[in-house]
């Protein structure tokens, strides 16, 4: 949702009060990968680690980091060209992929859930290998288990899912759940980039 939004700079606490305002927000995980460098997105590493520094200004809020891999490879070309001899042309590409992220949540969700840290568990995802965790949580373990869905593109897998509550993250959410353009943690003042 946020890739070509304008809502980039977004406080995670605010949002989350605003889509479950009956809990009182106790802990947030945020899961995600250190960027690499890449020459066409000159500076996205400095933004990326900007608001990742703004985020963990809030106590409430814990980054865990995976691992972000740049693989160069070999593909097929789409729509499908052939050589020759009939096998499909191919052409170089590097794939860009966030390793750890989904395991990282799984785990904690259901560390979570297991020592009773809280009385409602939410999960913001579209990915569907998040699926069996929730499942498991909600209807072996009993624990109050709710999906929120990034905007009305997700996986259909999630509708089998009978959870406490299913929410969809809507547009007017992020544009309300703002930063300050300028936030302070211990070291000093964090200041909104000026672009993405």
């Amino acid at each position: 949702m946020l890739k070509k939004s304008t809502y980039k700079w977004l406080d995670l606490d605010a949002m989350c009060s605003m889509l479950i305002p009956d809990y009182e927000v106790v802990q947030i995980r945020y899961f995600t990968a250190t960027l690499k460098r890449i020459p066409h997105k000159p500076g996205q590493e400095q933004r990326q680690q900007t608001y990742l520094r703004a985020l963990t200004a809030n106590p409430k809020i814990n980054v865990h980091l995976g691992q972000f891999r740049v693989d160069p490879m070999w593909l097929p070309i789409y729509p499908w060209e052939y050589e020759v001899d009939g096998s499909p042309r191919k052409t170089h590409i590097y794939k860009f992929e966030e390793k750890g992220s989904d395991v990282n949540l799984a785990t904690h969700l259901i560390m979570d859930a297991m020592l009773d840290a809280a009385d409602l568990y939410m999960v913001l995802t579209n990915d569907s290998d998040q699926y069996e965790p929730l499942r498991m949580l909600s209807h072996v373990h009993q624990k109050n288990v709710g999906l929120i869905l990034p905007g009305d593109n997700h996986s259909s897998k999630f509708r089998s899912l009978n959870l406490s509550r299913t929410l969809v993250l809507r547009e007017g959410v992020l544009a309300s759940s703002q930063l300050p353009i300028e936030v302070r943690d211990k070291v000093g003042k964090i200041t909104k980039p000026i672009s993405w």
